[in-house]
């Protein structure tokens, strides 16, 4: 019996490549059809990313018990306060600086309804760099009784030459006056949010202070 021994080989040896040849063309085929997938996958859905101003790194050392504004409001000598400023409050992690008034509703005759609301608070700025062209704004409101006049208000405010730079190791003063009004003895709740920013290093970097009327 006479076997092809040649022929076995040959058959073998062309197997082994129809089988390499497979090989490479199902690997091909897998990556050819990752790549459509990856590149024609579309995800559903809304994506938000919500902007957070750097902080101004300042320092506010407190002036006396509960204070760290300096603040006066006007009186009637005859009729007692139609506002006392009652407190401040800083929160240290949102950088906000607020101050409590309270409404006096014991006040049941007044002649003269308007008086002048004064406070001023001082920044430290203990960093190596200087603050630049420090500003203030007002940025929200609510006062249903228009206790502040806002528009008095917008054209009154504004940090001074002076306080528009802090320099490393220095301080500067943020004042706010405006006048207050009590138009009727039922007054609600009211407030004033600002917005103070210096730039710092090229940066511009926020300070909130909060006028809080109840």
């Amino acid at each position: 019996m006479k076997i092809n021994i040649k022929r076995r080989r040959k058959q073998k040896t062309l197997n082994k490549w129809f089988i390499v040849v497979v090989l490479i063309v199902i690997l091909l085929f897998i990556s050819t059809s990752y790549s459509l997938w990856s590149t024609q996958l579309y995800i559903e859905g809304n994506v938000t990313g919500e902007f957070e101003p750097p902080l101004l790194p300042i320092d506010i050392d407190m002036v006396s018990n509960n204070r760290y504004t300096e603040g006066s409001i006007s009186r009637h000598w005859l009729y007692g306060n139609m506002f006392s400023i009652d407190s401040d409050s800083f929160d240290k992690i949102s950088n906000t600086l607020t101050t409590k008034i309270n409404i006096e509703e014991t006040v049941l005759v007044v002649l003269n309804p308007e008086v002048q609301l004064n406070v001023s608070f001082t920044i430290q700025n203990n960093t190596d760099t200087n603050f630049l062209n420090g500003n203030i704004k007002l940025i929200s409101y609510s006062d249903p009784n228009q206790i502040i006049n806002v528009n008095n208000l917008n054209n009154n405010i504004s940090i001074t030459e002076e306080n528009r730079t802090i320099n490393s190791g220095s301080s500067g003063e943020i004042s706010i006056s405006t006048t207050m009004y009590k138009r009727t003895n039922n007054l609600t709740s009211a407030y004033y949010n600002f917005e103070i920013t210096y730039d710092v290093d090229g940066i511009t970097h926020y300070f909130y202070y909060n006028i809080v009327i109840e």
